[in-house]
């Protein structure tokens, strides 16, 4: 499975481990990221003003991003990134004269948003619940129910599904 990817300022300086490893243990679950090509920063200091669309042009543009990649879904894997996508995400979702407004501050792009991308955090993308995982590791052996393998950690059963190999 391809899954577009939304990596942000802070995984590509300060946590490049953290993106490293989240993506190596997705493409051991099958799952792959494509970064999204021309992203900018999220823009995350939110803004709490109800009138100030400026600050949603740049989590928008992102999302347009994807769009251009030509899927439906966006992994974020910092906090911070997946917050600001999905509250301008749900902002334009919920009120067509700021997602107007918005389409034609961005006139120069050549996508318009309308909403439709699903921003996703790395936990949601793996939902354990329809996943089910048997470790083979002695010490843990098989989980006895899904609740159980959902409070393991997600890069733990990486890493023990690939020593048990």
């Amino acid at each position: 499975m391809k899954i577009s990817y939304f990596p942000g300022c802070t995984l590509k300086t300060m946590a490049k481990n953290f993106e490293d490893s989240a993506i190596a243990s997705l493409s051991f679950l099958g799952i792959e990221m494509v970064e999204l090509p021309r992203w900018n920063c999220c823009g995350t200091v939110y803004s709490l003003t109800s009138d100030d669309l400026i600050h949603q042009v740049a989590p928008i543009r992102n999302l347009i991003r994807v769009k251009e990649a030509r899927d439906t879904r966006v992994v974020a894997l910092c906090s911070m990134c997946y917050h600001t996508l999905k509250r301008a995400n749900k902002l334009v979702k919920e009120d067509q004269e700021k997602l107007d407004k918005l389409n034609n501050l961005m006139y120069r792009e050549d996508v318009k948003y309308n909403g439709e991308v699903e921003v996703l955090h790395l936990l949601e993308i793996l939902d354990l619940s329809r996943r089910l995982i048997f470790l083979k590791d002695p010490m843990v052996g098989p989980p006895a129910s899904a609740e159980k393998v959902e409070s393991i950690p997600i890069i733990l059963i990486a890493v023990i599904l690939k020593t048990n190999e």
